[in-house]
């Protein structure tokens, strides 16, 4: 029994130098200022600290500067993002007593975390990186992971208008459902920036994606379409369509509500939902009314009284 202790001992302290090892010799080349590497700064920028402290570390990361992109780059491609999520199975493989040690739980935290931290780097750098937009475009066409799509499609929001045009653009010719699925996602998380910027040409894509793909896909579309809050006149009457079909009811109401008073013309469709059997519909029927026009909710009430 001693010795089965001992040779678990052993064991452990031979993985543990192995992990240290690999963290102190095969550490990414990356810049620094002023004492600390591009990805220490990226840490303390999206951690738990003051105000003072990220403004701090995103103004070194600025310091840095396009330097950053070769290692932004490396940590949001296919191959680092599939090493870490195969370090990450390996370490939940791995004894309790070993892969609690600090040297493991460092090295597995610093193989994963890449792509969180291109994306915290690239949210800063905002269209200054905008040079990479070409060869992130030719990832996203070339991979099918649905993991790295996802990191690709945080990853290139940030970089404006050239990024969401791209998007569009993808959207209306993909044939790849969970491709298309994300770059409406993609679309409707950068409306708030495009939306006086010639977003407009995104309406009509994803009126076609909330048509005829899949019910993911039609609620992502239907989702943006909420996001842009663009061409009312075209887009309350095809989502008050929505409304009555059974997947993505509730997307479709949250758009309406979206649209404030824009979407009056949906006021007797959300009247009836009010009475679904669905608790989920009548409640977001109810809070769409309240952003349209509370005085329906108002006068509903003074009835039942």
């Amino acid at each position: 029994m001693r010795r089965r202790w001992r040779i678990l001992l052993l064991s452990a302290c031979g993985v543990v130098a192995v992990v240290a090892v690999c963290f102190f010799c095969l550490r990414d080349d990356e810049p620094s200022y002023n004492g600390r590497t591009l990805s220490e700064w990226l840490r303390i920028s999206s951690g738990y600290v003051s105000a003072q402290q990220r403004r701090t570390a995103q103004d070194a990361v600025l310091q840095i500067g396009t330097n950053a992109i070769p290692s932004l780059m490396q940590w949001c491609s296919e191959a680092s993002i599939i090493r870490g999520e195969q370090i990450q199975k390996i370490s939940n493989r791995l004894p309790r007593f070993i892969a609690g040690t600090k040297p493991v739980r460092s090295f597995v935290y610093e193989k994963t975390a890449k792509a969180a931290w291109a994306n915290y780097g690239f949210a800063i750098l905002g269209t200054n990186a905008l040079q990479c937009l070409p060869e992130l475009e030719q990832r996203f066409r070339a991979t099918t992971n649905s993991v790295v799509i996802g990191v690709l499609v945080d990853v290139m929001q940030h970089l404006g208008k050239d990024a969401f045009d791209f998007f569009v653009d993808f959207a209306r010719t993909s044939t790849d459902e969970l491709q298309t699925r994300l770059a409406a996602h993609a679309i409707g998380t950068m409306a708030e920036l495009m939306r006086t910027n010639g977003a407009d040409s995104a309406v009509p894509v994803l009126l076609q994606i909330a048509q005829n793909r899949n019910d993911e896909a039609r609620v992502r579309a239907i989702t943006a379409l909420g996001q842009l809050r663009l061409q009312p006149e075209i887009v309350v009457p095809f989502i008050t369509r929505q409304v009555s079909i059974t997947n993505g009811r509730f997307f479709a109401i949250w758009t309406l509500q979206a649209f404030g008073e824009q979407a009056r013309s949906a006021i007797p469709t959300l009247k009836i939902v009010l009475n679904d059997s669905d608790r989920t519909v009548r409640f977001g029927a109810t809070n769409a009314l309240n952003s349209i026009a509370p005085e329906v909710l108002t006068n509903a009430a003074s009835i039942k009284n």
